[in-house]
């Protein structure tokens, strides 16, 4: 098996998120093959190397587990919430793998709802490590507006929310030694998508810019901004998303 990063097998060991598995390399609570690595670039190989977290060794990718989920009212599809208030992941904390829900039921809805850990299922594809609908249509956008497919690369990873995102692609941004980095994401998202990248790229001297994408699909009209509930709700979410992050990272 290819040599991969020690904060990724970590991660898909279920043992941690990749964010938290990079501060137990840095604080020296790992080891590959009986010596402390700490620096984060540290690649092993999951079946032939001994790797250990605080004195404990894997056991290698953790077993797929599906959760059928009864959604009752008054819980919110995700697995945390800025606003404190419950959310699915409350009803299965009996659960002894690291599952994510499967799809959106909204606050007040009620049905069925699956959580699991099989990345393929929940919408990501393990063995491209990519989320293949957003892939293809960025994809196809991309090549609409004239780049060359041999100039378009996928960073490999998974990641559960936007600081996640931002530390996969300083990753690959330093092992390309990329200097100058230029996000177009969706207009709501701008001012988020920014700082987080901008506080994961802090010291590795990459120069971070954003841009917004074109009113579309992902992107609302200024219309809708300010004259659908919707927008008004976009808006409202992002600002408490950022105090969340402020506090959180």
């Amino acid at each position: 098996m290819p040599a991969e990063r020690v904060q990724k097998i970590i991660a898909a060991a279920g043992i941690t998120s990749r964010r938290k598995a990079e501060e137990l390399i840095s604080s020296g609570r790992v080891q590959v093959n009986g010596k402390v690595v700490t620096e984060l670039g540290t690649k092993a190989d999951s079946e032939q190397d001994h790797i250990r977290v605080d004195g404990k060794l894997l056991r290698g990718p953790e077993r797929h587990t599906y959760i059928v989920l009864n959604k009752p009212k008054g819980y919110v599809t995700t697995v945390s919430d800025p606003e404190k208030r419950p959310t699915v992941m409350d009803l299965v904390r009996g659960a002894k793998a690291r599952v994510y829900p499967v799809g959106r039921l909204d606050w007040a809805s009620e049905g069925l709802l699956v959580l699991t850990n099989d990345g393929v299922v929940s919408g990501w594809d393990n063995r491209e490590d990519r989320n293949p609908m957003f892939y293809e249509l960025s994809l196809r956008q991309m090549q609409q507006e004239g780049v060359p497919s041999d100039h378009i690369q996928v960073a490999p990873g998974q990641a559960i929310g936007t600081y996640d995102e931002s530390l996969i692609i300083r990753e690959f941004a330093v092992e390309h030694r990329l200097h100058r980095l230029l996000i177009v994401t969706s207009g709501y998202h701008s001012r988020r998508a920014l700082w987080s990248l901008r506080r994961a790229c802090e010291g590795s001297g990459i120069e971070v810019g954003v841009d917004s994408a074109p009113p579309g699909w992902q992107t609302p009209s200024p219309w809708v901004w300010w004259s659908k509930r919707r927008g008004w709700k976009l808006v409202a979410g992002e600002y408490v998303k950022m105090i969340y992050y402020w506090t959180k990272y």
